[in-house]
């Protein structure tokens, strides 16, 4: 090579190499201050997009892991409140068993129950006050605990479920104490009488001078003030068992002294009678007072009157309804003009259309009518003069509180029904006596099917075969109404025969606010030699809960509630059980979760961290190097200074 002044190249060589040197030196000590492999983007462009990736789904599994534990807690509260629960009914079934025994007396009994209601007190604490930071653990709303490794997630729902003791325990369905008022038009005669329960009062003009004397007043109003009076108790009366009063101008309204426990209403009669002789007396509404109870809607019957009259009346709630010959006019004012018909039964028709705003408006009821708001008609029983029609409050009965209405009829010769609910009881169920054979063409009908007898074999559906027996014919209907080749399984009800007994079963027990009810009705053909010990509809069923009474009180109900904690206990078992498995399963998968955090750590470790023994020896060449390179750059620099020893 030349020798040259212009440029020295083997300095900008070195320079070059020491700069390279140098730059590697840098991200040596980078890496092992930071024990990352990656300190930027340029290091692994795809390195640090898999590693941040990996990174993600550590932080994402790691909080997820931490959602699970506190579901874990959650559950563990609830466990730990429902141990204490199955201990207080532990103590209840004790309380409940000896209160059942005749050997302890009624103060004794009252103190037990006395214990029963603070731990049902205690139970409702329990479910109310236990929280998990700061939020309710039991309640009907499920938590959902997220899991998720932010690429994918899902999540494990958590349910407790409310805790009271009503839920546990059951109180029996409530029902609302019987209630009615009457209205008295004018003030009562001498020698009329009211019967509250099993205790009469008899009116008389002079002042009272023994229990179930009342006076009259000068006026209707203060005449009811004092039958209140002998009612509620006074100096001469003692207080009423069945009922209490309440007079109000000219209005009196009883209400039974105690709502039914169980789904059981309680019911205070009431009924008028006039003085022989007296009619200055009277009442816009007679007859029983209605039960408030737990069942279906409020249902009442008219029936027995023969056919319906021009004028007779019907008043259903605010709606007076008037048998006419012919349509007058347009409804007004709630005055309902409906045709009569050629018999009973067409008139009926007439009338339940107009209550239920169907038929034609125009020609069977007055124009303008709309549909009664507080009840239905229907359904419509029997022919020709011999009918009954029902009718249904709206809306049904809430639990525990039948609706009633006003219902009244004016008619010499017919009557109607007070509205009043069903009973607390399961499926509607009726059992029918057949005390000789039935004759060819009678007929029973059960919901909305019709069953005729014959002597021949059955050849169609809704045909029955009568027996050589009448156990054999009732054999014969239960099958029909059961199912069999000919026949359907009846919609309402099932049949069971028994000798010369069959009885009929509602399909389904009511569920709440819903009562079931069976129909079934027996018209005779041409043929009389059956005969029936109890015909008409079969009785109805109502909602019932299946709850026992929450008290123990009478060793009737000390038994029915020992049933009832029982199955309290089997049923928070149980929760426990179902908590028990979600918090096994919330474990399981919060030790995945980890072990996932451990792989994917791994992975990370692998793509990101720093080789530490290949990094301290690379820094240990770079080092040697860099010396090295300064070295040469140093005698490269001196290089040149020979060419002054050619100038000398």
């Amino acid at each position: 090579m030349a020798l040259s002044i212009l440029n020295n190249i083997p300095s900008l060589v070195a320079q070059n190499q020491l700069a390279t040197i140098q730059t590697n030196l840098q991200k040596t000590l980078f890496r092992l201050a930071s024990g990352s492999r990656i300190t930027s983007g340029a290091d692994d462009a795809a390195g640090l997009g898999i590693a941040d990736g990996l990174h993600a789904n550590i932080m994402a599994l790691a909080q997820s892991q931490r959602n699970a534990n506190d579901g874990v807690g959650q559950l563990q509260v609830a466990d730990g409140a429902l141990s204490q629960v199955t201990s207080l009914l532990n103590r209840a079934i004790t309380l409940a068993t000896e209160a059942a025994t005749g050997t302890v007396n009624n103060s004794e009994r009252l103190a037990l129950d006395a214990e029963y209601t603070q731990i049902k007190n205690e139970i409702d604490r329990i479910g109310l006050n236990t929280t998990f930071n700061g939020t309710s653990v039991f309640t009907a709303s499920a938590t959902s605990v997220f899991l998720s490794d932010s690429g994918s997630s899902s999540s494990i729902v958590v349910s407790v479920g409310t805790l009271t003791a009503n839920g546990l325990l059951g109180a029996g369905t409530s029902a609302s104490s019987a209630t009615n008022t009457l209205t008295l038009t004018s003030n009562l005669a001498a020698g009329s009488t009211v019967t509250v329960g099993s205790t009469t009062y008899t009116f008389q003009a002079g002042a009272a001078g023994g229990a179930g004397e009342v006076q009259i007043g000068g006026t209707a109003a203060a005449t009811l003030q004092n039958l209140a009076a002998a009612v509620n108790g006074n100096s001469l009366n003692s207080a009423n068992a069945s009922a209490t009063a309440s007079a109000s101008g000219n209005a009196i309204t009883f209400t039974g002294v105690a709502s039914g426990a169980g789904g059981n209403g309680v019911t205070a009669t009431g009924t008028l009678t006039a003085a022989a002789g007296g009619s200055a007396g009277t009442w816009s509404r007679a007859g029983a007072l209605g039960g408030g109870s737990d069942a279906q809607a409020a249902t009442a019957t008219l029936g027995g009157i023969g056919n319906l009259h021009n004028g007779d009346t019907l008043t259903l709630g605010n709606i007076t309804y008037t048998i006419v010959n012919s349509i007058s006019g347009p409804t007004v004012n709630n005055q309902v003009q409906v045709l009569i018909g050629s018999d009973e039964f067409n008139t009926e028709t007439n009338l339940a259309s107009a209550i239920n705003h169907t038929g034609t408006e125009g020609t069977d009821y007055s124009t303008g009518t709309v549909a009664n708001p507080d009840a239905t008609a229907g359904p419509l029983w029997g022919s020709g003069n011999n009918v009954i029609l029902g009718f249904t409050a709206i809306p049904a009965g809430a639990s525990g509180d039948a609706t009633a209405i006003a219902c009244s009829v004016s008619n010499a010769g017919g009557s109607v029904s007070p509205f009043s609910g069903g009973a607390d009881g399961a499926s509607a169920t009726d059992a029918l006596t057949l005390t000789s054979n039935l004759a060819a063409g009678n007929s029973v009908t059960i919901g909305s099917t019709t069953y005729t007898f014959q002597t021949g074999a059955a050849s169609g559906a809704g045909e029955v075969q009568i027996g050589g027996t009448a156990a054999a014919t009732l054999q014969n209907l239960a099958s029909a109404v059961n199912g069999n080749g000919l026949n359907s399984a009846n919609a309402s009800t099932t049949a069971s025969a028994s000798g010369t007994t069959i009885t009929f079963t509602a399909t389904a027990s009511g569920s709440a606010g819903n009562g079931v009810t069976a129909s079934g009705t027996l018209t005779s053909g041409g043929g009389s030699t059956g005969t029936w010990s109890n015909g008409g509809a079969l009785a109805g069923g109502s909602d019932a809960s299946g709850s026992a009474p929450s008290d123990l009180q009478t060793p009737a109900d000390a038994q029915a509630a020992l049933a009832a904690i029982n199955q309290a206990i089997n049923q928070v078992a149980s929760t426990r059980g179902t908590l028990g498995a979600t918090i096994n399963r919330l474990q399981a998968a919060s030790a995945v979760m980890s072990n996932q955090v451990q792989n994917l750590s791994s992975a990370e470790d692998g793509i990101r961290a720093t080789d530490i023994p290949k990094t301290v020896a690379d820094m240990a060449k770079y080092n040697i190097l860099q010396q090295t390179s300064m070295a040469a750059l140093a005698q490269a620099n001196s290089g040149q200074q020979s060419v002054l020893s050619l100038l000398r």
